[in-house]
């Protein structure tokens, strides 16, 4: 795979874009609070535990690994089958991927989803001007 700019546009739902091409907003909300996690860790690899559960709080672990499994097919068949890296017990973006998010003032308003509801009351409740910083937090929670 050689180099791909990956633009995530994070308004009212997340959209993207590869190398200035469109590639449509999020399938679902879960798959839009997995890029957006991916994202925020940058080339950091992230456990699979840790965004099951951030991802899927109200589910059981075996639940929430399904899910994850799960929403990892469907950011690939988004944006592409080379963009994921996902081991056995890890997930990141590939290496060979650069990654731009862009934040407007809805940030995630079309998305009803724990990992949303959180981060816009942290933002709101904070004042948060960085709003990635908020997803960090999130995921290690």
């Amino acid at each position: 795979m050689e180099q791909l700019a990956l633009a995530l546009n994070l308004g009212e739902f997340l959209w993207a874009e590869a190398n200035g091409r469109s590639l449509g907003r999020a399938p679902n909300a879960s798959v839009a609070a997995l890029a957006v996690c991916l994202a925020e860790a940058g080339q950091e690899a992230r456990s699979r535990a840790t965004l099951a559960a951030a991802i899927y709080p109200s589910a059981d672990r075996e639940v929430a690994l399904t899910a994850l499994r799960q929403s990892v097919r469907r950011l690939r068949q988004w944006l592409g089958e080379d963009i994921v890296d996902a081991r056995r017990e890890s997930i990141q973006f590939a290496a060979q991927v650069t990654i731009c998010v862009r934040e407007e003032s809805l940030i995630a308003a079309g998305y009803s989803h724990p990992i949303f509801d959180r981060f816009r009351n942290q933002s709101v409740a904070a004042n948060i001007h960085e709003p990635l910083s908020a997803f960090a937090q999130i995921v290690r929670d």
